[in-house]
């Protein structure tokens, strides 16, 4: 596993293909590749998201606002400035499970950062003023502001209602779930949305 990474460091370096991060140069992503020799023993680079919620990093780790440039939230990178909704936790059709979600991401209080998770199940009522669709589930977490999901198809029982009409507000940001975001979790039946923290 090390050596897939010092693979994928050299070829990101020599400008083989591009960073999958925009804005971190090599060196960043790099450091954060450095970030697995300090954490705790009981915890790995590729399995970060274990790493105790009050771990205080080193004093030479200081790139990226304290912390590590990339984390894993166990479907892959994760920006250090971003965070991660899972939608259906990728290993079932059934719509009880497509309308569950999995928020993960970091929070610096001081020089310290906190892992955090929010599980939820979306709420599948129906908006009476409008077009008969689920309403629009307001969610608060460590985050600087509040996320609004409107659930769209994943209410619906038939297999084929995918994710259409499913869409997340964020400050500023808006995405449409079929469209922006990625396929994860067994057969590729989940949805993975990544936000910037900061709007």
């Amino acid at each position: 596993m090390v050596h897939f990474y010092v693979l994928f460091i050299s070829l990101l370096s020599l400008g083989a293909f591009p960073g999958p991060f925009p804005g971190f140069s090599a060196l960043a992503i790099e450091h954060a590749f450095d970030f697995e020799r300090t954490t705790p023993s009981n915890s790995s680079f590729s399995s970060w998201s274990q790493v105790p919620p009050n771990y205080k990093l080193n004093s030479t780790l200081q790139l990226c606002n304290h912390l590590p440039c990339a984390w894993d939230d166990g479907h892959g990178f994760v920006a250090w400035n971003q965070f991660s909704i899972v939608f259906g936790l990728g290993d079932t059709i059934a719509p009880s499970s497509k309308s569950s979600i999995v928020i993960k991401g970091y929070t610096l209080k001081g020089d310290e950062f906190h892992y955090w998770e929010k599980r939820m199940q979306l709420s599948c009522e129906r908006d009476w003023t409008g077009p008969l669709s689920p309403s629009w589930t307001t969610i608060t977490s460590p985050l600087p502001l509040t996320i609004e999901i409107r659930p769209g198809n994943i209410c619906h029982s038939f297999k084929k209602a995918e994710w259409d009409h499913t869409w997340i507000k964020y400050g500023s940001q808006k995405y449409d779930l079929p469209q922006d975001c990625v396929r994860v979790g067994r057969e590729s039946l989940g949805r993975r949305c990544i936000l910037d923290i900061r709007d």
